[in-house]
């Protein structure tokens, strides 16, 4: 009898330190998404009142492309969509916040974070990715974009020369936008394995009418891609875990196809591609924490290495000082 007893009451005990946990697992969500909430208005403000440096030249190179290759059409202009916050890398962040803010049971969203850590440590991706420092680092793709366009004309930002690119690699292949190629924010794979083909969605779609270069796949893509902020510094912070999956499996099953074939895949992840030039201290240290290929050796998909507790904010910017252009 006393041994029930006691029984009873190790398991009202157990019951009472579960609810206690629960609640400051809830509290600590709470206050995460109302630093990434606060994180998020910051950078909206922050672009529509021109103080990012990358999202002012983003939408001053697309009106001089315009001028000097009407050819292009709409196409510069379409690519700087993303120096406001109705562009698409910023929804992009809009769009992962809702999901991961939606915490009633049976959410869809709980087949994506099915813990409050996955929520946490998606929290903590889209602060950093929403800070104005590595959001302004992460325009440097489609502003480099324009100024490959430009024929040099205009120079490219936080990353090297295309020449110098080019000289470094050994790689002349000619992938129209190619920094924007593989981002989800731009078109999707279609298809599956390396016979996937990049499809650009419809706003995006006149690079392919416009810029010619001819299909591209992704088993060529993978061994022959270039640097590109995405790929090789943002990814983690500008992808949700869901992509990121399908990311893995795509890359998985292309292993597969070419080892039927009897040839080597060369994985898009499997290294980092050298490039960058300049950027932020945030955006340094991102590069260097999570690019692992999920191949080598203690690839992780939930390695970050902060909480919100310790870490700090990071959400100031400089004015804009001009314009460096040049070959």
């Amino acid at each position: 009898m006393l041994s029930q007893r006691i029984a009873v009451v190790l398991l009202l005990l157990f019951s009472l330190y579960g609810c206690g946990e629960q609640k400051r697992e809830r509290e600590r969500l709470e206050l995460g998404l109302t630093a990434v909430r606060s994180e998020l208005q910051d950078l909206a403000r922050a672009l529509d009142s021109d103080r990012v440096r990358n999202a002012v030249l983003l939408k001053q190179y697309a009106s001089i492309l315009g001028q000097q290759r009407p050819d292009l059409f709409e196409l510069p202009a379409t690519i700087a969509q993303d120096a406001s916050p109705s562009g698409p890398l910023y929804q992009g962040l809009q769009t992962r916040y809702k999901s991961v803010s939606d915490i009633k049971e049976g959410a869809l969203s709980y087949s994506e974070f099915p813990t409050w850590k996955d929520r946490m440590q998606e929290l903590h991706a889209l602060r950093q990715a929403a800070s104005v420092p590595m959001f302004n680092d992460a325009l440097s793709d489609p502003v480099n974009v324009l100024a490959d366009l430009s024929g040099g004309n205009l120079a490219r930002v936080n990353a090297i020369s295309a020449e110098a690119e080019q000289a470094g690699s050994g790689n002349k292949s000619n992938i129209p936008a190619q920094q924007m190629v593989g981002n989800p924010h731009y078109g999707s794979w279609s298809g599956s394995g390396a016979n996937s083909l990049w499809v650009w969605y419809g706003q995006y779609a006149l690079i392919s009418r416009l810029l010619g270069g001819g299909p591209t796949y992704y088993g060529r893509w993978g061994s022959q891609r270039r640097y590109s902020y995405y790929h090789d510094v943002g990814r983690r912070g500008y992808s949700s875990p869901r992509t990121r999956d399908r990311q893995r499996v795509r890359e998985q099953v292309a292993k597969k196809d070419f080892r039927s074939q009897g040839k080597r895949f060369s994985s898009p992840y499997g290294r980092t591609r050298a490039g960058a030039s300049g950027l932020s201290r945030a955006s340094t240290a991102q590069s260097k924490a999570v690019f692992t290929s999920p191949y080598s050796k203690g690839a992780n998909r939930n390695k970050y290495q902060s909480n919100y507790q310790s870490s700090a904010r990071n959400s100031s910017s400089r004015t804009m000082r001009g314009i460096s252009r040049g070959k």
